[in-house]
């Protein structure tokens, strides 16, 4: 009776341990490949987007600090040297720094350059997953570059004294 007790107990170690091995085996499948390392080449289209993405968010920051010092300076030439420019370059300059103000708000460029940012972070951090993890799938990946879009979006346009939501 103790030997019978003995052998079932042997029985149901052994099972219980094949089948984790074979479960870990179904597991290891699905998700990584023979060597343990992935070389995954990421699509030349999303590629280019995300350097597309990088370019534009420099440009519109560089373009955001390019207005607001030109809108500043010429406000400040307008406000300190008005007797001294006279009354067209006052305009000139005074229509500089409307100008500049307005576009730089009407356009939200700071904000384009935040979203632009933003959905440039968010498809790095897919392509770095999706090149390193044997789990994240091409489809998450394209996913995420949807997801990226959608934060990139367009570019808005806010007429003074208009309500954005």
């Amino acid at each position: 009776m103790k030997a019978k007790g003995l052998l079932l107990s042997m029985n149901l170690f052994l099972l219980s341990g094949v089948t984790s091995v074979l479960a870990l085996g179904q597991d290891a499948s699905i998700c990584s490949t023979a060597s343990g390392m992935i070389d995954r080449k990421v699509p030349p289209e999303i590629e280019q987007h995300l350097r597309d993405w990088w370019h534009i968010a420099n440009f519109d920051r560089i373009f955001q600090v390019f207005l607001a010092l030109t809108g500043m300076a010429s406000a400040l030439i307008v406000s300190t040297f008005t007797n001294e420019l006279g009354t067209r370059k006052t305009k000139i300059f005074s229509f500089v720094a409307a100008l500049s103000f307005g576009v730089m708000s009407g356009f939200d460029i700071g904000g384009k350059a935040d979203a632009t940012r933003s959905g440039w972070r968010h498809l790095t951090t897919a392509i770095l997953k999706f090149k390193n993890d044997p789990c994240y799938t091409s489809d998450k990946l394209i996913d995420a570059y949807s997801e990226g879009e959608a934060m990139v979006g367009n570019v808005p346009f806010h007429p003074q004294g208009s309500v954005s939501n």
